[in-house]
């Protein structure tokens, strides 16, 4: 009966670590954690991208007219991020984003187009969007343009753009878990 039992204990506790585990793989697009709400998963089910639930602002300066910083990355607005604020400062969509703290988080960045297109697609999932020019991370860095960043309208048909770096911009942050 001794053996029984800790037969029977022993499997209720495989099957609650089993479980735990599980759960941790089990995130959905529009589910609210790590600060924002989620908007893209990889195929582990374990990562992805997370915006923040608002905007940080509506009227902010991609910042270095007239300089190309380099961040040209299409793909990762987290290095995008960190180039742009060690050469053109904290007073920039990017520098915005790098001082977020939110939700006990301090990784926010400025996403890159393909991230903020990414957002574009799952904008009914995470809510409070404008239809308005959200900024990305990514410079426009054909024929060594110092003057334009990648944009996206966020507005019905979320066309994407390049655009003097002087406009202002709606910001959304993003972080990875």
């Amino acid at each position: 009966m001794k053996k029984i039992l800790s037969f029977v204990l022993m499997l209720f506790c495989v099957h609650i670590t089993y479980s735990q585990k599980a759960e941790t793989k089990n995130h959905y697009i529009g589910e609210k954690f790590g600060g924002g709400i989620i908007f893209y998963i990889d195929e582990t089910g374990e990562h992805g991208l997370i915006a923040a639930p608002e905007d940080q602002t509506n009227s902010i300066e991609w910042g270095c007219m007239g300089y190309y910083v380099g961040a040209s990355f299409l793909t990762d607005g987290k290095k995008n991020t960190a180039l742009i604020v060690q050469k053109c400062g904290k007073r920039t969509a990017a520098g915005l984003c790098a001082s977020l703290t939110k939700g006990g988080f301090n990784d926010w960045y400025l996403p890159s187009q393909s991230e903020l297109n990414l957002m574009f697609q799952k904008a009914d999932k995470i809510g409070n969007l404008s239809g308005g020019v959200y900024c990305s991370s990514t410079e426009y860095s054909q024929r060594e343009n110092k003057n334009n960043c990648w944009c996206q309208n966020f507005g019905k048909e979320g066309k994407q753009f390049f655009w003097d770096k002087k406009r202002k911009f709606f910001v959304r942050a993003i972080r990875q878990f």
